[in-house]
């Protein structure tokens, strides 16, 4: 999934980093090159406490400019980063819900991506210390990045950190097929701001998420039929360990008042709130 660079690049950064970046493998980036981002508001403090608890599916709504993406990003390479945790790469995906089909634009699929990728190069630009971690990061193979059309037969594997971002416009098909490429061991974090549903004002499409949702807070009803592995031969999953009943999620609700872009946008907003708009 994703563009890669033929090489690890480091023709724009300082001699000092060019030095340090010669060094082999992943090892190219450490927990030392990563500016992790320090919580600003209340509902920023949730979600890394939730993240840090051991919680594999956090949904993270509302608010634009709250920086959502950006902290799950800094989150995640935390602890891709760390030699102690099994994770290995982190993977961004959107919907290129402006052409619900890709095929439909110009160039290759590498081409039709990068228009997709802007915001996530400026993102994971802000919490690493060098001026062009993107597509260094994608060399070695700790970012990929994937829109939800091509994301049929791909299997995200153990140790991956998969974030939905722009969740509110991945119709059911899109969201439901995003999650169910997991493997064990892996995490999803999904941010979305239902308010600013494209899919709903360009494709007349309800988004996918309320009723994606209301599946995990249904779960409990089914418990009985999560144990049941009678099916297996010689019901390999017969073991305690395996025999996890609810998939533990997490929803963090942002508000207008927790837009960080700027008090002129922040204002706007909580008035465009309270206005019932």
């Amino acid at each position: 999934m994703g563009r890669r660079i033929a090489k690890f690049d480091t023709s724009a950064e300082t001699p000092e980093n060019q030095q340090k970046l010669a060094m082999g493998g992943k090892k190219k980036f450490t927990l030392r090159d990563l500016n992790r981002l320090v919580p600003l508001t209340y509902n920023q403090q949730k979600f890394k406490d939730i993240y840090n608890s051991g919680v594999e599916v956090i949904f993270q709504l509302g608010a634009a400019g709250a920086g959502k993406t950006s902290l799950a990003l800094s989150e995640a390479f935390a602890e891709v980063l760390d030699p102690s945790t099994h994770y290995d790469k982190v993977i961004i995906i959107r919907s290129a819900v402006a052409v619900r089909e890709i095929g439909y634009l110009p160039g290759s699929l590498d081409e039709k991506a990068q228009s997709y990728e802007a915001p996530y190069i400026d993102a994971v630009k802000t919490i690493f210390t060098y001026k062009e971690p993107y597509e260094n990061l994608k060399s070695v193979g700790l970012l990929e990045f994937a829109l939800t059309s091509y994301l049929r037969g791909v299997n995200f594997t153990e140790g991956s950190i998969v974030i939905v971002d722009e969740a509110q416009n991945l119709d059911f098909e899109e969201i439901n097929t995003a999650y169910t490429r997991l493997c064990k061991g892996s995490k999803i974090i999904f941010c979305g701001d239902g308010k600013q549903s494209d899919i709903q004002r360009l494709k007349k499409q309800d988004s996918g998420l309320g009723k994606f949702i209301d599946i995990f807070d249904n779960m409990y009803k089914y418990e009985d039929e999560f144990n049941d592995y009678s099916n297996m031969i010689n019901e390999p999953y017969d073991q305690p360990e395996y025999k996890k009943d609810i998939p533990n999620y997490a929803i963090i609700n942002y508000e207008a008042k927790d837009c960080l872009r700027n008090d002129k946008v922040r204002n706007y907003l909580i008035t465009k709130h309270k206005m019932g708009l």
